[in-house]
């Protein structure tokens, strides 16, 4: 009769045991596979289309130099900065967003003229996930 308490007692340490086991490396298991997620995340983040906010400068050049033709009087040589929102709110350009959060984006042009009056801009974003270098707050 002793034997049988004590072969229960001992069955009962063992799946006891076990299931401390068993939650320990599914516990194990769980991490492991946050950690890849968050790997793959990483991944994803820095999977980002630079040609779309290229594109985006583009656009903002060419509305510039539209905005310019049509507030300005010629610049003779000299320089006009034009602020994204003055390109929006003219209806020359649509508000544009950071591909990775949505946020919209900040930015200006600046638009000069050559001698023969040909009008070129270059143009710079901010946006939550790129910054076109040379950009000044």
């Amino acid at each position: 009769r002793d034997m049988i308490i004590y072969s229960c007692i001992i069955l009962l340490f063992l799946l006891i045991a076990t299931y401390y086991i068993k939650s320990f490396y599914s516990g194990l298991s769980n991490a492991s596979n946050t950690v890849a997620e968050t790997k793959q995340e990483e991944k994803v983040e820095k999977e980002i289309n630079y040609s779309l906010y290229k594109n985006y400068e583009q656009r903002m050049s060419n509305a510039a130099i539209n905005y310019v033709y049509n507030h300005y009087n010629g610049l003779n040589n000299g320089i006009a900065s034009v602020r994204l929102t003055e390109l929006i709110s003219g209806g020359y350009i649509e508000p544009l967003y950071d591909q990775k959060d949505g946020t919209g984006c900040v930015g200006y042009s600046n638009v000069w003229d050559t001698e023969d009056g040909v009008l070129h801009a270059s143009s710079y974003i901010s946006c939550t996930s790129y910054k076109t270098e040379g950009f000044i707050n």
